[in-house]
């Protein structure tokens, strides 16, 4: 997994140990979701997301914070297999939706379903 993440398009880098801290937390937590695709025991994907509560959607919402393929794995159901995964975990906690932020991808997410609801994805560092 941390080889897969560490290209993930993101500014940020990514410490092996930290990576291995954060992904002993978020697969203790049982709010949390990491689903993993293989192909010729490889990892090829991933995604991550977790469930939160807020007052616009009346009930949890599951949140997607990270999907990832392999250029060469990609176009070939790999990610819609993970985004269904995930919407059934999502499902099951009673969730009302499913939201993400994305720069890129946006036929991908249509293709399933998704709807674009905010056009802006901020952050600030505050280690730095």
């Amino acid at each position: 997994m941390y080889a897969l993440a560490v290209k993930f398009p993101s500014t940020d880098s990514i410490d092996r140990v930290a990576f291995h801290d954060v992904w002993k937390e978020k697969t203790a937590d049982t709010d949390c979701y990491v689903g993993v695709a293989e192909a010729q025991d490889a990892v090829v994907g991933y995604i991550s997301g977790y469930v939160h509560t807020t007052f616009h959607a009346d009930r949890p919402v599951a949140w997607v914070d990270e999907i990832f393929v392999t250029e060469e794995m990609r176009n070939i159901g790999i990610g819609r297999g993970l985004m269904a995964e995930i919407a059934r975990w999502a499902t099951k906690r009673g969730c009302r939706l499913v939201a993400l932020a994305s720069r890129e991808s946006a036929e991908f997410y249509h293709a399933l379903g998704y709807e674009e609801d905010a056009s802006r994805y901020y952050k600030r560092d505050l280690l730095g």
